[in-house]
This record gives structure tokens, sequence and C-alpha cells, in this order.
């Protein structure tokens, strides 16, 4: 159920303008990304190798865009303090996802 989650957010933020333009659907759209990202780790345990590796391999993916996208803001100097703090959180989980086998 998260990969199908993180693959339809993932499609969403990169083809809907809207998630780029707007500075609290962005903020909405990191949230979510931490909260579907912990879920996600959750269900790992219950799934199989292949499936594990298959989540595994779409939250770095979604995670690593994030990050850029945060990074691009934070170069323009747009990115909110908020940001900063959800992007160290992405950071953490990054690792944390990347520990899954």
């Amino acid at each position: 159920m998260a990969n199908c989650l993180l693959l339809l957010l993932n499609n969403t933020r990169i083809f809907d303008p809207f998630w780029k333009q707007n500075q609290r659907a962005f903020n909405f759209m990191l949230d979510l990304a931490v909260l579907t990202t912990e879920r996600s780790l959750e269900e790992a345990k219950a799934l199989g190798s292949s499936d594990r590796k298959v989540l595994k391999n779409t939250c770095l993916e979604f995670l690593s865009s994030l990050q850029l996208n945060v990074q691009d803001r934070m170069s323009f100097g747009v990115a909110s303090t908020t940001q900063r703090s959800i992007t160290e959180r992405l950071e953490l989980l990054n690792a944390q996802i990347s520990k899954i086998s």
C-alpha cells in the first residue's frame, strides 16, 4: 500500500506545478512524505524480500527527489525553517530506509 502511495505522491509532485509553486502545498508534501516513509518502514517488516527491495527503492527515489527540491529552494532562499527541519528528518529516514535488506 505504501509503495503505491509513494509512487502517486512522487508523480503528482513532479507533474503538477501546484506542488512546486505553492509554499504551503510544498510543506504539506514534505510532511506527507515523512509520514508515508515512516509508515513504509513499519510495513517493510511484514513484507517478503523482493517486496522490501521494491519498497526500499521507491522510498529512496522519492526521498532523494524531495531532498533535491528542498536544496534547490534553499539555494534560491525560498526554503523555510520548517523545510530545513524536515530535510534533516528526510535525511534520517533515508539512512533508515537504506538499511532495509
